[in-house]
């Protein structure tokens, strides 16, 4: 099943630094039609790489940007390129940690972050229109998100998959709840 998740290859300022193939990096990539894969607090395979630039023969902060490996290798030799000359400009940094929004202040740390607040902007608009919305192992336990669910237009289908917890939000014309275990072949 085809799907958007703002990530692409196109245009891309990662490279894997011996093969040379593009990694894809955030670029807020989503479709207008079809199914657009939101992850609010992100996931373990997002990874953050602080870019630096040279200023004077020393390295100065100029930014982020957020990868997405496929592989091992391309998690631990990511290059950054100008996308002008395709020539290496920052060699693969020495750490490489994921970058998940997770404990308290969330909704603040969403804000603070470019690919973060992006993604709640995508969420915001997506749910305005949407026909159908999946919702898988969410808590409610998050205002920030719980208003853009109410936001959902009352005619959606909503499925929600998650063991313990039905959702909250009433209204709704068509909502399906499933525990794990209802889960193979519900999504049909």
């Amino acid at each position: 099943m085809a799907f958007r998740d703002g990530f692409s290859k196109e245009n891309t300022e990662l490279i894997h630094f011996d093969t040379k193939k593009p990694i894809a990096t955030f670029q807020d990539n989503f479709a207008s039609e079809g199914i657009n894969l939101i992850k609010i607090h992100g996931t373990i395979d997002m990874i953050r790489y602080v870019k630096n630039d040279l200023v004077e023969g020393v390295p100065t902060y100029s930014g982020y940007l957020y990868f997405k490996p496929k592989t091992r290798d391309e998690m631990h030799y990511p290059a950054r390129i100008d996308i002008k000359t395709d020539k290496i400009v920052q060699m693969p940094p020495n750490t490489i940690l994921p970058r998940f929004i997770t404990g308290i202040d969330k909704s603040k740390r969403l804000m603070s972050d470019d690919m973060y607040s992006a993604l709640m902007s995508r969420m915001v608009e997506n749910f305005g229109s949407a026909e159908e919305v999946l919702i898988i192992g969410y808590s409610y336990s998050d205002d920030h998100i719980n208003n853009v669910l109410k936001k959902i237009p009352k005619s959606a289908r909503i499925k929600n998959i998650n063991p313990s917890v039905p959702f909250p939000i009433e209204g709704f014309y068509d909502v399906i709840n499933f525990n794990t275990m209802e889960v193979k072949g519900a999504l049909d």
